[in-house]
Formats: structure tokens, sequence, C-alpha cells
């Protein structure tokens, strides 16, 4: 009996000693394991908020994505035209302009401010207007190929539209041009939006009368050197060249094997576009991803590298018709210059419009100031009308080009009119341009009125009349209240207001209003 239970002993010492051996290794398979993981607690707690970062962007970039594919149709069944719409809003009330938001406030405006007089507004062609246009390139993947086009809704992904109705056709011809002539010359990448280098924006510009392009190729260089003058001189030679038979075999080759870097190219668009160039310009503007700005403020930047470097010639038709008929005696039809680095109507067929509206209230025996001139585009075709015309803008292109315009002019003209570079504000404040003037017109930015030029305009040594064309009418109607506020000395009365549709299918409206003192 002592025999079996020293036996019962023993068995029950091995198995606590196996018992503790099991435990034992699952302790040091631990440790290791807590060691291991203790060594990574550290980075694994400092990266936890890179990760939640991460997570967020990715998410943000694919409500982009989603956005983007709304804005490329990838819902069937959509209309060309309304498939444009998608792409393009600028042309999003283009079946009926008279309907956007922006001219249903102005006709509720005047409806309590015109003095019960109508609200008219009038609208010009509906398609092919734009003859001023500015798009965007990006060369960032997935893209073979630089691509020229407009930023889709909320992103910065820049979608194709090509044949835009409301381009002047050459416009989009040029466009088709200069993608066919990016994809031959590879070297020339497009701005990938956040490094610099690279073509980031093209401007057009169209002169009416023979429908030759004023082009200009946006690089985010500091230098022509970083370019490369033979890849521009080669870009150069396929924009102004029609492509012969052996580019046409290479493209084809390249699409057929993947290697064009522009295959997402429609076949009918590139090689069939009929394009002239009236000149082509290069403009250096190296700026950062949050810069908006198209084009830069150095002199130095821009250089004409094919053709005529004075500008895209235009004469507002109508306007001159009406000189003529009027002065028959004399031959005065201005000539308005516009190279890329000055201020151009992009609808310069409905402008003309506004500018005889301003025709019919001028007095030939009056004095005229006019502030925010530009080139002259207003000043210049009303000189027949007025006994004298002091003109002024704050960039110092425009001098230049008005003073071309000048000397086109009959000497009885010339000696009526001057011209001074300054913003409006310096030519109230410092230079008095409003005392002893009888009539001012001003064709402000979209920001309206500098205060001092309504303290200007409402000094008792004031202009007795306003004409004011506005572009942008959130900003007229603060301007309205402060000339019309009964509460100030000087201040005005409305007496005839109307609508300008300058770009049909969006949603904006050029305002036309004639005040006079009170």
């Amino acid at each position: 009996m002592f025999g079996s239970g020293l036996k019962l002993v023993n068995y029950g010492a091995k198995q606590m000693a196996s018992g503790m051996n099991r435990y034992l290794a699952a302790f040091q398979d631990f440790k290791k394991k807590f060691n291991h993981s203790a060594g990574q607690t550290a980075t694994e707690g400092k990266a936890t908020d890179s990760s939640s970062s991460t997570e967020k962007k990715r998410q943000k970039r694919k409500r982009k994505r989603e956005v983007v594919k709304k804005a490329e149709f990838v819902r069937p069944g959509l209309s060309p035209l309304a498939k444009l719409k998608q792409r393009d809003p600028s042309i999003k009330y283009i079946r009926n302009p008279l309907k956007a938001p922006k001219i249903l406030d102005a006709k509720n405006f005047f409806s309590k401010h015109g003095g019960g007089n109508p609200f008219k507004t009038f609208v010009n062609a509906k398609t092919g207007w734009r003859t001023v246009a500015k798009l965007s390139v990006r060369g960032k993947p997935p893209h073979k190929s630089p691509v020229i086009g407009l930023f889709a809704p909320k992103s910065h992904r820049i979608v194709r539209i090509p044949n835009s109705p409301a381009h002047h056709p050459a416009i989009n011809s040029a466009v088709a041009k200069c993608e066919y002539a990016l994809s031959m010359v590879p070297q020339v990448k497009g701005y990938d939006g956040e490094n610099p280098g690279g073509i980031s924006y093209v401007a057009l510009s169209v002169q009416r009368k023979d429908a030759k392009i004023q082009l200009v190729l946006v690089f985010n260089n500091k230098s022509l050197e970083e370019i490369g003058s033979k890849r521009i001189k080669k870009l150069i030679k396929y924009l102004t060249t029609e492509p012969d038979a052996k580019n046409k075999k290479k493209k084809k080759k390249r699409q057929k094997d993947g290697s064009s870097r522009n295959a997402s190219l429609p076949s009918s668009s590139v090689t069939r576009a009929a394009c002239t160039f009236h000149s082509i310009w290069v403009h250096l503007h190296p700026c950062g991803r949050h810069d908006n700005s198209i084009f830069g403020r150095n002199e130095k930047s821009w250089k004409c590298v094919y053709g005529n470097d004075a500008g895209v010639e235009e004469r507002l038709r109508i306007i001159s018709r009406d000189i003529v008929a009027k002065n028959a005696k004399t031959n005065y039809k201005p000539t308005l210059y516009f190279p890329p680095f000055v201020f151009r109507q992009a609808n310069l067929d409905a402008f003309e419009n506004i500018v005889r509206v301003i025709r019919k209230y001028l007095s030939p025996d009056k004095s005229v100031v006019e502030l925010y001139g530009g080139v002259g585009t207003i000043g210049l075709n009303i000189l027949d009308l007025v006994k004298d015309l002091s003109c002024s803008d704050e960039n110092p292109h425009n001098k230049k080009c008005f003073q071309r315009s000048k000397s086109g002019l009959p000497p009885s003209f010339q000696q009526k009119i001057d011209y001074t570079t300054g913003s409006a504000s310096e030519m109230v404040v410092n230079k008095k341009e409003l005392l002893g003037k009888d009539i001012c017109i001003v064709d402000p930015p979209r920001k309206g009125l500098d205060d001092d030029v309504i303290e200007g305009l409402l000094s008792s040594g004031g202009p007795r009349r306003l004409i004011y064309i506005s572009c942008g009418f959130k900003a007229f109607k603060r301007d309205f209240e402060a000339l019309t506020s009964a509460n100030r000395n000087g201040s005005f009365s409305l007496l005839h207001a109307e609508g300008h549709v300058l770009f049909p299918g969006a949603d904006h409206l050029e305002t036309v209003a004639i005040f006079d003192k009170k």
C-alpha cells in the first residue's frame, strides 16, 4: 500500500512539472510577443493621427471622383447639350438665358427702385459669341497627354469641352490644334497642379474680321531656358502647319499600340480643324497650387514667338456705321488694339449695343471723364458726341494701345481726348479728374466702384450725370444704395436702366444705368 502511494506521488509530481513547463513555455512566448509589440507601441501611437488623416484624405478623394464622374457624363441617355451643360456651367441657361437667377434678381430690384419704368433685358446670339477664352491645362496622371478644358465642379480635375456652343468656331478649332501639337511634342509637359513647370493655361482671342487667333501659352516656369527653345519652336511648327500624311501615319500607329500621349482625343477634332494664328505668345507665370491667377504682373514675362505683336485689331462695326452716318464728311472709324495683356470684352458683338445706349445720353457741349477705361473701347467710340474726354485706367499696358488708336483718328478728334495711367481712386483723389466735368462714365470690375470714387461723385464739384456699366450686380446694388441715398448730399436719382446678356447661358448680367444729380 505504501508502494502504490509512492507511485501516485511521483505521478503527481511529473504532471505538475509538465504543467509548469507548459506554463513557462507559454509565458516565454507571451514575453517575446509583448517585447516585440512594446517596441512598436510608440510608433503606432504616433501613426494613429497620421492614419486617421490619411483615411480622411482617401474619403475626400473618393467623393471628388464621384463628382468628376457626374461631370464626365457617366449617366447614359443624355443629349449632347445636357452633357455639355454638365461640363460647362457657362451654358447652364442657354435654352432660356432670361431665366438666369441674376437676371430675375435684377428685374425684382428695379421693380422696386426703377421709378415705375420697366427693366428690359436684351440678348444677342446664344451660340458662337465668345471671342475670348482662357482654359486650364493639366498633365497629371492618369492622363497620357496634357488635357485642355475646364475644372469639373468642386474639383481640380480637368474635363474637355470640345465644340463648345458658346465658343467662336475658331476657338474650338484652335483648342483642337493645341491638343494635336501637344500630342506631337511629348517633351512639353502639362502642369501637374502641384510641382513647378509645364504648360498651365491657354488663352485665346479671336480677331473677328478674319477669325484669326491670338494664342497665349502660359507656362509655370521661370525662364524660357527651363522650357527649351527647341521644344517651343517644335510646338509652334505643329501649331502653324497642317499635319502631313507622314505625321498622320505616325499618330495612327501611336494610337494603335497605345503609346499615343493623346489617345483620348476624338479622331475628328485634331487634324481636320482649320485654324489660322494671328500670333502666338509665351507667358511665364511660375506660381503655387493655391494661386488662381492666370497671368502674372511681370512685364518681362511676355514674349511673342510668332506673328504680329501689336494685338488683334477690332472695330465696333455698328458704332462705326452710326458715326459715319452722323459725320459723313469725316472718316472716323476707331480701331482698337488688344494684345493679350490688356482686358477685352469676351462678347464684343453684344457690347456694341451697350455703347449705343451710352451714346444716347451724351451731348456735344459736355465735358466727359471715363474711369476704368481700358484701351478706350467706350471712349474712342463716343468722341463725335462730346466736347472733350479724359480717359484713364490702372493697367500700364493700356496707354500704348490707346495712343496707337488715337494716332489713327482725324486731328480734330485727337485734340479732344487724353489718357492717363492710374487707378480710379488716384484719378479722383490726386488728379481731381471729376471736378468741372459734366458726365462721368464708369465700367468697373465686378467688385464695383471704389469708395473714393463714390465720394468724389457725390461731392459738390462732381459731374451732374453718371453712366454706370456694371458687370457685377451684387456690387451694383450696394453702389446704387450709396449713390441714391436720401441721407447723402449730392445724391443721384435713377433716370434709366436696362440689362444686356453678354454671356448667354451663364448666370450673369451686364447692367447699364443712367443717373442724374437730384
